[in-house]
């Protein structure tokens, strides 16, 4: 039982820790000189969208609500799929064509008012 605990616990700080590194990263960078942010709101729209809903509300169990999620919370979702931190093929897949510019578009997309996936609907609500 106390192998099972410490290994659980070494994740459990590996995460926190990689997590920590991961938004230090993000606040220090020097932003962007000109944001693409047409290019940010395509990634949402077709890319995001295709498994987790135009509004952020997946029409799947298989895919999780982004909607009233925070836009910090998704980036660094990214990044630990990127990095390998979190497991899943399509996911890694998709996080792995992503620049740190263009998750700090996300981000700033995301926080735009208006296209913030806020309404978050509970997640089996209108799914087959």
């Amino acid at each position: 039982m106390l192998p099972f605990i410490l290994r659980r616990l070494r994740t459990l700080l590996f995460a926190v820790v990689s997590t920590c590194f991961a938004a230090n990263a993000l606040a220090q960078s020097p932003p962007p000189a000109a944001p693409d942010l047409a290019k940010a709101r395509t990634i949402v729209t077709s890319v995001c969208a295709a498994c987790h809903g135009a509004d952020g509300n997946s029409p799947t169990a298989a895919n999780p609500n982004l909607a009233g999620m925070p836009a910090e919370y998704i980036t660094v979702q990214l990044m630990h799929f990127q990095a390998g931190i979190r497991t899943n093929a399509v996911m890694q897949g998709m996080a792995a064509t992503l620049s740190p510019e263009d998750m700090k578009q996300l981000l700033t997309e995301l926080r735009k008012e208006g296209t913030t996936l806020r309404e978050r609907k509970p997640q089996n609500e209108g799914r087959k």
